[in-house]
């Protein structure tokens, strides 16, 4: 504001400018700048209102007042406003809009919801050509629901797929909480008693083993809200550690079957974090009985072994020296339990023998000690295949508990077969040959059988691992002018097995492309 020469006579009463009004001061009425705001070198300039009601200063500050309250409201009104229903056009987005008022109607999905809150954990989902069920309440799954709470979010009919395909397949994803205390809740539409981070994670899980269209585009969105539920839930005083040591698990079997390692690796970390922080196994995990404790510490010990043991990285936790050197209650007498000792024991068994191998194979070993070592494990190998298949024949009705089977066989065997690849005789090789052989039959007869739907992502590892084994001794044998013929039959059999479950296991695609050689 440039001063100016003051010439005029003082102003009437009532005519001073607009800035010296709001401050209280004497105005000269001097135009267009009068003196005291030239002395107070105000920002505004000098405005006298004559015919105008307010200054354009004034209009201009009101209108900035009111826009910053729109936007304060709008902020907080994006969860209010979220309440209102938004139908989804069956046109538009067919694949979550299924009619199920009809009887007749066909379900979109591989796997249809049951329906029912008490699905067992030993079941196995639905064949394809079974139709929805319909009731007065899944009406509303033709309306898409953007609540503040997420769950909601998902239509009602897809909500209790996702429960349905989860409670099926609930031990191939370690789940180690009680299944009897979580009921599907329709009105609430979603599961009771666990946090939204773990329904969230559950949901994300069964999007992924259905591999289906219809519901693919939701797994974006369920990753993300996943993740933020659950840093949000971390931070909260009285959170469920247990729900969220679950979720973490399986947001890590998640990854690792994505094949996004560094992730899968972060929430493991985190997950093993919160269970030695808690003071596992020593102590019980708030919200958990010792029992399942215990389960929980031995599910992160062997995924993590697992994993480190098919991609080549150091575990946070050796299984090898926790079961042989360590004063630990949790796998005390591991090798000495009577009848069937759970999932969580199984799986750990079958990792810890081929976490072994897999440390006998890269740490350097005296070679005395190399093969009273290779010994050892050989009997301890043979051993536990011989209970695994006495556990085998004893279950007549497949589902979950097949699926552990297998897993924990296909794991032990490739542990002998690995193991046998240290002598290098005649012998020891058909011995291993004989190992990557019966890891393609069971895989073969699970599938025809139809007891797995989902692969395990560890299980891609170890095929492609027996698919170079046969490929190379099939060309071995060719230029010895063998007999390949039976070889060729099993591998091509075997990939034909294998690549119908490629779509949950990023591992397993490639199997598609792969061919016997000639």
């Amino acid at each position: 504001m440039d001063p100016c020469t003051h010439g005029k006579a003082p102003p009437k009463r009532g005519k001073a400018c607009y800035p010296c009004t709001t401050v209280r001061t004497k105005c000269d009425g001097v135009q267009p700048f009068c003196g005291p705001c030239v002395r107070a070198k105000w920002e505004d300039d000098c405005e006298y209102i004559i015919h105008r009601q307010k200054a354009r200063v004034q209009t201009f500050r009101e209108r900035i007042q009111e826009l910053e309250v729109k936007i304060r409201v709008f902020e907080q009104g994006k969860g209010q406003a979220s309440k209102k229903k938004i139908k989804k056009s069956r046109e538009a987005t067919p694949s979550t809009s299924t009619s199920v008022s009809s009887q007749n109607s066909r379900s979109i999905f591989p796997f249809p919801s049951t329906g029912s809150s008490g699905s067992s954990i030993r079941s196995t989902p639905a064949p394809p050509s079974s139709t929805c069920s319909s009731s007065p309440r899944t009406q509303e799954s033709t309306e898409l629901f953007v609540p503040e709470s997420f769950a909601k979010a998902i239509p009602l009919n897809v909500a209790r797929l996702f429960w349905d395909t989860f409670f099926a397949h609930a031990a191939d994803f370690c789940f180690f909480l009680d299944l009897a205390l979580i009921e599907f809740r329709p009105v609430a539409d979603r599961p009771a008693h666990i946090s939204p981070g773990l329904t969230a994670t559950i949901y994300l899980l069964s999007v992924h083993v259905l591999a289906h269209p219809g519901v693919a585009k939701l797994e974006s969105f369920l990753l993300a809200t996943a993740c933020n539920l659950l840093l949000k839930e971390l931070a909260i005083p009285g959170a469920n550690i247990a729900e969220i040591l679950q979720a973490e698990l399986l947001l890590a079997q998640y990854f690792f079957a994505r094949g996004r390692n560094t992730q899968a690796r972060f929430h493991m970390s985190i997950g093993l974090g919160i269970a030695f922080g808690c003071g596992l196994p020593d102590k019980a995990c708030p919200g958990l009985d010792p029992r399942r404790s215990r389960t929980a510490y031995l599910f992160l010990l062997s995924l993590d072994n697992a994993w480190s043991a098919a991609l080549g990285y150091t575990p946070h936790k050796s299984l090898s020296s926790v079961s042989h050197g360590s004063k630990s209650e949790v796998l005390n007498d591991l090798w000495m339990v009577s009848g069937f000792p759970g999932d969580a024991i199984v799986v750990t068994k079958s990792v810890t023998l081929w976490q072994s191998v897999e440390e006998l194979l890269t740490t350097p070993v005296p070679s005395g000690d190399l093969f009273e070592r290779s010994e050892n494990l050989e009997k301890l190998i043979q051993l536990w295949l011989l209970e695994l298949d006495n556990y085998e024949s004893g279950n007549r009705d497949g589902g979950a508990l097949s699926r552990v089977l297998l897993l924990a066989g296909t794991i032990t065997h490739y542990a002998y077969m690995k193991l046998r690849r240290l002598a290098w005789v005649r012998e020891t090789r058909e011995d291993h040959l004989r190992s990557a052989c019966a890891i393609l039959y069971k895989t073969i007869t699970a599938v025809e059988k139809g007891r797995i739907t989902y692969l395990n992502p560890l299980m891609g590892k170890i095929w492609y691992g027996v698919y170079e084994l046969l490929s190379d001794e099939i060309c071995q044998r060719g230029v010895l002018g063998e007999d390949t013929s039976g070889l060729k039959l099993t591998l091509r059999a075997g990939l034909d097995a294998i690549s119908t479950l490629s779509s949950t296991c990023c591992f397993a695609r490639e199997f598609s492309v792969l061919d016997v050689p000639s």
